[in-house]
């Protein structure tokens, strides 16, 4: 079985399982911390995909450390473990939290500046955005201080450079074809 299938196979499920139980939104936050935790701390996923490691040591590190990050993840993460696709966690992670956001009309967006935004302006930019895709919208910020000024916009899979940054980098390529 490939990658994609196994990991959307997983996500599916837990989907299905968090929707039966009422349990979605918890869901959906717990895996957006574990998944945070792992990218924190690679040597979570180094144990998990070392195959010198018992099972029963990864479940004993993992059962302990989902206590705190993620409870409600611990059985899949076990099932995981077990069905030695341990190594699929981030994305199976991944695809749920997609099904999540299509499932209850969420829009993910990331936007990224270079000066960290107030919150009224990430309130404004929520509510404007929500309007308009008739969605809502769950923001996300990040400073890259590279772009000079102004932002970049992903709004789910679509992208867009309002950046100084950019805009030097669209000036210079103009320059460039007029040669």
């Amino acid at each position: 079985m490939n990658q994609g299938r196994v990991s959307v196979s997983y996500a599916r499920a837990l989907f299905d399982w968090a929707n039966s139980k009422g349990l979605l939104i918890e869901v959906y936050a717990q895996s957006k911390k574990l998944q945070q935790f792992m990218i924190q701390n690679p040597e979570i996923e180094q144990l998990l995909s070392s195959p010198g490691i018992r099972i029963s040591r990864k479940q004993k590190v993992i059962e302990t450390l989902l206590t705190e990050y993620a409870p409600l993840l611990s059985t899949l993460v076990i099932l995981t473990i077990r069905n030695q696709r341990e190594k699929h966690l981030p994305i199976i992670l991944l695809v749920f939290q997609k099904l999540y956001r299509e499932q209850l009309g969420v829009a993910k967006v990331m936007i990224e500046s270079a000066t960290e935004l107030n919150i009224n302006t990430l309130k404004g930019i929520s509510s404007y955005l929500s309007k308009k895709l008739s969605k809502e919208i769950e923001i996300e910020q990040r400073v890259n201080q590279a772009l000079i000024g102004g932002f970049t916009l992903t709004i789910e899979d679509k992208f867009m450079d309002k950046s100084v940054k950019g805009e030097l980098e669209l000036f210079r390529k103009k320059l460039m074809r007029t040669d």
